[in-house]
């Protein structure tokens, strides 16, 4: 059970990675951090909403009392986290929006030791300094991170504070309700509050003025499939099986892969140290013995 858990955290974490190259490909056919956001949640969700509904139209059904935590989890941490990355990363660079986005280990174990009272072995404190060490070399590699303004460091560390949020929130949501349930229906409130942020016509605009209609098409559908369903489907699935502090550390391996997917398609030279580091950190958190308190 627990290796399962961690083997879809990681494989989730490894797709996740391509939402950095989908940002950057993006903005160059014109589109805002808005505009990719809410492409990629308003896709993600149709893909989810079809998957409920040839396997078990039942499990769209939420209570009315839990309307808030997937309004929290919609809203709050998948578009806050996708619109503060975006924006980040268009206006800083890939490595500084990746390092400050994975700083939600951090508020991950901190804020489940206050809520989950989920105890800080220092097993698990060695394993978060080196996953947040090796992040640091892995995105810092090569000089390449340029001047950081105050104002995007923050939003770049208010990424980290949402993403971590939806592993404290989707733990107790899947309390109730399967992972497919929690994963449709967060993205539906994400697609909906996306529409106000990002106006579903201008966004459509930019697509039609783009050249190559084929290409922007492409991608519009593949941000929502690869950089939000696949991965958050995966990780939710894992996330049922063990708690978020773990969950939130072995999904640091999003950086390594992201090392090498910047190695091979923008031939950018990685930093062993830093990869070196987010494996031992995995190791260590999933072998090598740290504890782990059920949550209420």
């Amino acid at each position: 059970m627990k290796k399962s858990a961690s083997f879809f955290i990681v494989l989730a974490s490894v797709i996740w990675a391509s939402l950095g190259i989908f940002g950057t490909e993006m903005s160059k056919m014109g589109f805002s951090s808005m505009q990719i956001t809410s492409l990629r949640v308003t896709g993600a969700a149709i893909f989810f909403i079809l998957t409920l509904f040839f396997t078990d139209k039942s499990r769209f059904i939420i209570k009315t009392k839990d309307l808030w935590l997937f309004f929290a989890m919609g809203f709050g941490c998948v578009l806050s986290m996708s619109v503060l990355y975006f924006y980040t990363l268009v206006n800083t660079s890939m490595p500084v929006a990746s390092i400050l986005l994975y700083t939600s280990p951090i508020w991950v174990i901190l804020i489940s030791a206050i809520v989950f009272r989920e105890k800080i072995t220092w097993q698990k404190f060695i394993a978060l300094i080196c996953a947040f060490a090796g992040c640091v070399l892995v995105s810092l590699n090569g000089g390449q991170t340029g001047e950081i303004g105050i104002w995007f460091f923050v939003t770049g560390l208010l990424s980290g504070l949402a993403y971590g949020m939806y592993s404290i929130l989707g733990t107790f949501a899947l309390k109730k309700y399967h992972p497919y349930t929690v994963t449709t229906d967060t993205f539906i409130f994400a697609a909906i509050s996306s529409w106000f942020v990002a106006n579903p016509m201008e966004t459509l605009s930019v697509a039609y003025e783009y050249t190559h209609k084929p290409t922007v098409i492409a991608w519009m559908v593949l941000v929502g499939l690869i950089t939000s369903y696949i991965p958050f489907m995966l990780y939710t699935i894992g996330l049922g099986k063990t708690s978020p502090g773990k969950a939130a550390v072995m999904a640091c391996t999003d950086p390594l892969t992201s090392t090498l997917l910047g190695f091979f398609i923008y031939a950018q030279k990685p930093s062993v140290m830093g990869m070196a580091l987010i494996l031992f950190a995995v190791l260590l958190v999933n072998n090598f013995g740290i504890t782990q308190k059920n949550t209420p």
